[in-house]
């Protein structure tokens, strides 16, 4: 298989899933931090 460059909107399709990962990555961590502070105290 020869890569080929990504065409814009397959780009901007992998950057969104991307960001969508990160971000519900992050809320996770934040909702875990919370619950563990809660149940700490």
């Amino acid at each position: 298989m020869v890569l080929k460059k990504p065409s814009k909107d397959d780009f901007l399709k992998i950057a969104k899933v991307s960001a969508v990962g990160i971000l519900v990555i992050g809320v996770l961590g934040f909702l875990i931090s919370i619950i563990m502070k809660f149940f700490t105290q």
